[in-house]
């Protein structure tokens, strides 16, 4: 899994504070987006991936934890 960088505020991609796109490392050439976005009337945030994992499961998944540790 690679996340090369996190990106803020480019073209607000999904409405999102933050988000940055992650290599799969079960299918060679496939990306997920992972966002950071604000949970609404709150000050809160939610992360949100596009892989199935966290679509099907409504879980933290991998790409959203590696999202963290780069983020920080």
């Amino acid at each position: 899994m690679k996340i090369k960088k996190v990106d803020k505020n480019k073209g607000n991609k999904f409405g999102a504070r933050k988000y940055a796109e992650v290599d799969s490392d079960t299918y060679f050439g496939v990306k997920y987006t992972v966002v950071k976005v604000r949970v609404k009337n709150t000050k809160n945030y939610a992360y949100k991936c596009t892989c199935p994992d966290h679509i099907y499961r409504n879980r933290e998944c991998k790409h959203i934890r590696e999202f963290k540790l780069k983020e920080k």
